[in-house]
């Protein structure tokens, strides 16, 4: 469960900005928008889902951007970086670029309150910190910080609750470019695997257009599987009677015939297995029903894009409210029909749909969605580029809007502000 994100220096953005999830004491929708999280009544409730508007090029990407890359930086420093390598992903504000960028975030994991961060250079990793509330109270397990001047970091390792024998090496064996979390949970560190764990099965970033579309392809092999895809389909109002899936192995006729034989060897030895599965894609075919009870079929690449992409994200929709995952969705409605974007939304919102409390986050031009039946005043959050063209991040709540108020309208209008400055077209002449 994601309570809070925060980004410092980061492309767009500039001075430290923060996305929430705590909701807000109004009650309006309370017992389906928000939550209690399980066991933790000192926490505030939280919330379901949370959309970000703004013009293009204000930085809503770039807010999930910052939580892809700090999650693929605590998932591969340990293990896929060397001595002296640059550490992928940075990328400092334009104004800013000696200084290091950070990421912060807490989040709930097996019932326990975590607080943690780190700020990077391209070079190495110059603080890093971890708080615990196991008990409801601060415990300080961690601290790491770079010491320009004597060229050493200054550590701080909680020996009470930090367990295991093994503390001083996970410090010897983290590298400068690497972080102390990655490199302990590699080490077998029960405590930070628990962390790590966290980041790599309960934190989904991306965007529509590039959702595998593997676990889809995994519950159509099976009869329940395929059930559940064909109920996802036909409640956004799909005219899908059936699906028919043919699993094909990946092989050399999926190839352009003018490829050289050695170079598609290459390919087919060095492909990702999700890349292979992929390749099921054209084997897949919906059988549809006329009002005079007909059926034909057409296959998948003859389905809108849309079909399409609601096809293919099924299997990662379905697993995220399952598991209780939170997904960072950037363009949701990207090739989708407003209602349908409206759809994946309210799930989140069903308690039956989404029993286990997962999250979803997601940046949008759509603007049908400020809708008070969809989504609480608290739900909704903007962006907008200052005079040094550094992102700022904001809630809706910031405006105090009346309970009743028209918010598409009030957006449109200017006075919530992220909005794009077009000119007079008197340019043209």
């Amino acid at each position: 469960m994601l309570i809070e994100f925060s980004v410092t220096n980061f492309l767009s953005f500039g001075e430290k900005q923060t996305l929430s999830m705590v909701a807000d004491k109004a009650k309006e929708l309370e017992e389906t928008h928000t939550f209690q999280p399980i066991g933790k009544a000192k926490l505030p409730r939280l919330l379901h889902a949370a959309g970000v508007y703004g013009a293009n090029a204000s930085g809503k990407s770039n807010l999930l951007r910052a939580m892809k890359v700090m999650r693929e930086i605590v998932l591969s420093s340990a293990k896929d970086s060397q001595a002296g390598e640059l550490i992928q992903g940075i990328m400092p504000h334009a104004l800013s670029e000696d200084e290091p960028t950070e990421f912060e975030i807490i989040f709930i994991a097996n019932d326990v309150r975590y607080q943690y961060g780190f700020a990077a250079t391209r070079q190495r990793i110059t603080e890093e910190w971890l708080f615990a509330f196991p008990s409801g109270r601060s415990q300080q397990w961690l601290s790491r910080v770079y010491n320009v001047d004597s060229q050493e970091y200054q550590w701080l390792i909680n020996a009470t609750q930090v367990k295991g024998e093994r503390r001083e090496l996970w410090k010897k064996s983290t590298r400068d470019n690497a972080l102390f979390l990655s490199t302990a949970a590699q080490l077998n560190s029960e405590q930070f695997l628990v962390i790590l764990a966290w980041f790599r099965k309960n934190l989904e970033v991306g965007a529509t257009n590039q959702i595998s579309p593997v676990k889809t392809f995994e519950l159509c092999k099976h009869h329940e599987g395929k059930r559940k895809i064909l109920q996802w389909m036909l409640a956004a109002d799909m005219s899908i009677n059936d699906i028919e899936f043919a699993e094909k192995p990946f092989t050399f006729d999926m190839l352009p015939n003018d490829f050289p034989v050695e170079l598609k060897q290459l390919i087919l030895q060095n492909l990702p297995n999700d890349a292979k599965k992929a390749a099921f894609f054209a084997k897949i075919k919906f059988s549809h029903k006329t009002s005079s009870g007909k059926e034909f079929q057409l296959p998948i690449s003859l389905e809108s894009e849309g079909t399409r992409r609601l096809f293919e994200s099924a299997g990662v929709w379905l697993d995220v409210l399952e598991q209780g995952q939170v997904i960072c969705i950037d363009e949701l409605e990207s090739s989708l029909h407003p209602l349908l974007t409206r759809y994946i939304i309210s799930l989140f919102h069903n308690p039956e749909m989404n029993r286990n409390h997962a999250q979803l986050i997601f940046t949008t031009h759509d603007t049908t969605v400020l809708d008070n039946e969809l989504l609480r005043r608290d739900q909704i959050w903007f962006v907008e580029k200052d005079v040094d063209q550094a992102t700022q991040l904001y809630p809706l709540s910031d405006f105090s809007p009346r309970k009743d108020e028209a918010l598409q309208k009030g957006y449109l209008q200017g006075r919530y502000g992220a909005l794009p400055y077009i000119s007079s077209p008197n340019w043209l002449k």
